[in-house]
Protein backbone atom coordinates (compact mmCIF):
# COMPACT_ATOMS: atom_id res chain seq x y z
CA UNK A 1 0.00 0.00 0.00
CA UNK A 2 1.20 3.32 -1.17
CA UNK A 3 1.50 5.59 2.04
CA UNK A 4 2.76 8.46 0.17
CA UNK A 5 1.77 11.79 2.26
CA UNK A 6 0.13 13.60 -1.46
CA UNK A 7 -3.27 11.16 -0.21
CA UNK A 8 -5.73 11.85 1.66
CA UNK A 9 -8.96 10.30 3.06
CA UNK A 10 -7.79 7.23 2.66
CA UNK A 11 -10.50 4.39 3.25
CA UNK A 12 -11.30 0.65 2.13
CA UNK A 13 -15.07 -0.02 0.40
CA UNK A 14 -16.17 -3.68 -0.28
CA UNK A 15 -17.87 -2.90 -3.34
CA UNK A 16 -19.21 -5.18 -6.79
CA UNK A 17 -16.39 -3.71 -9.87
CA UNK A 18 -19.41 -2.41 -12.00
CA UNK A 19 -17.44 -1.36 -15.22
CA UNK A 20 -13.58 -1.01 -16.09
CA UNK A 21 -12.52 1.11 -18.95
CA UNK A 22 -8.75 1.33 -20.16
CA UNK A 23 -7.78 4.21 -21.43
CA UNK A 24 -4.19 6.20 -22.43
CA UNK A 25 -3.54 9.72 -21.43
CA UNK A 26 -1.95 12.35 -23.58
CA UNK A 27 1.72 10.95 -22.36
CA UNK A 28 0.62 7.27 -23.69
CA UNK A 29 0.23 5.73 -20.43
CA UNK A 30 -2.22 3.48 -19.63
CA UNK A 31 -4.73 4.18 -16.78
CA UNK A 32 -7.88 2.74 -15.54
CA UNK A 33 -11.23 4.06 -14.76
CA UNK A 34 -13.25 1.86 -11.90
CA UNK A 35 -16.81 2.24 -11.34
CA UNK A 36 -18.29 0.39 -8.22
CA UNK A 37 -21.39 0.43 -6.14
CA UNK A 38 -21.32 3.61 -4.33
CA UNK A 39 -18.26 5.13 -6.32
CA UNK A 40 -17.59 6.46 -9.94
CA UNK A 41 -14.43 7.53 -11.39
CA UNK A 42 -11.92 5.97 -9.83
CA UNK A 43 -8.18 6.17 -10.82
CA UNK A 44 -5.67 3.21 -11.30
CA UNK A 45 -2.20 4.33 -12.55
CA UNK A 46 0.83 1.67 -12.82
CA UNK A 47 2.35 4.05 -9.63
CA UNK A 48 0.12 2.57 -7.49
CA UNK A 49 -1.39 -0.32 -8.88
CA UNK A 50 0.78 -2.16 -11.15
CA UNK A 51 -0.05 -2.93 -14.11
CA UNK A 52 0.23 -6.41 -14.74
CA UNK A 53 -2.67 -7.03 -12.05
CA UNK A 54 -5.38 -4.73 -13.89
CA UNK A 55 -6.48 -8.07 -15.57
CA UNK A 56 -7.61 -9.38 -11.87
CA UNK A 57 -10.30 -6.80 -11.80
CA UNK A 58 -13.39 -7.97 -12.86
CA UNK A 59 -16.58 -6.40 -14.02
CA UNK A 60 -19.19 -8.36 -11.73
CA UNK A 61 -16.82 -9.27 -8.99
CA UNK A 62 -16.67 -7.97 -5.42
CA UNK A 63 -13.44 -6.79 -4.03
CA UNK A 64 -12.04 -4.93 -0.93
CA UNK A 65 -10.77 -1.45 -2.77
CA UNK A 66 -8.33 1.04 -0.59
CA UNK A 67 -8.79 4.21 -1.90
CA UNK A 68 -7.69 7.90 -1.72
CA UNK A 69 -7.71 11.47 -2.65
CA UNK A 70 -4.73 13.21 -4.45
CA UNK A 71 -4.24 16.83 -3.26
CA UNK A 72 -6.86 18.02 -6.71
CA UNK A 73 -9.78 15.63 -5.40
CA UNK A 74 -9.14 13.10 -7.69
CA UNK A 75 -9.90 9.41 -6.18
CA UNK A 76 -7.18 7.05 -6.97
CA UNK A 77 -7.35 2.76 -6.08
CA UNK A 78 -3.82 2.25 -4.46
CA UNK A 79 -4.79 -1.44 -3.82
CA UNK A 80 -7.81 -3.97 -4.06
CA UNK A 81 -8.06 -7.63 -2.85
CA UNK A 82 -10.43 -10.77 -2.85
Amino acid sequence: MNNNPKWTNQREIESLLLEKKELTDKHLSNYLVLKLEQESGIFVFNSNVRENRWGELIEGQRYTFTIAENEKGYQNLLDFSF
